[in-house]
């Protein structure tokens, strides 16, 4: 499948599909092993054709995942060697270091978005007021 979309958008240079109908024709047409492919993948992440069964152990999943990484970077924070977060990975009761690091990096990019965003809309509006100001109180004359 990667070799056909490779060959029509980088050789032929098409245009991409973005039409279910039409991008399934387009990959039965190129390759005869495909041909139901794009069906049994629709279907396999579709919620709706999973039972409920499934659709819980998947929320349920989320939350342990969310917990693992709780536990890793507070043992990360508490100063626990790397090797032992990576240990306690490896049993599974927390994710591994280049995870909590990857979060941690997240977050630290994320808060400085937030800092900049607030002081473009806070303190860069108050200083362009003030010195609006200080400009126009220099250019009026006094009337005696």
């Amino acid at each position: 499948m990667s070799n056909i979309l490779y060959k029509n958008q980088r050789i032929l240079e098409q245009k991409t599909i973005y039409d279910p109908d039409e991008f399934n024709n387009m990959l039965e047409t190129e390759d005869a092993d495909l041909i139901g492919f794009f069906d049994e993948l629709y279907q396999g992440t579709n919620p709706k054709t999973k039972s409920d069964k499934t659709n819980n152990t998947s929320i349920n999943n989320k939350y342990i995942n969310g917990i693992k990484a709780d536990i890793g970077s507070y043992l990360q924070t508490s100063g626990v060697s790397a090797t032992s977060i990576d240990t306690l990975a490896n049993l599974g009761l927390s994710v591994s270091r280049m995870t909590v690091n990857r979060q941690k990096k997240i977050v630290s990019d994320e808060h400085e978005q937030s800092v900049d965003n607030y002081c473009l809309q806070n303190i860069t509006g108050r200083n362009q007021k003030n010195w609006t100001y200080r400009k126009s109180a220099k250019n009026q004359t006094k009337i005696d």
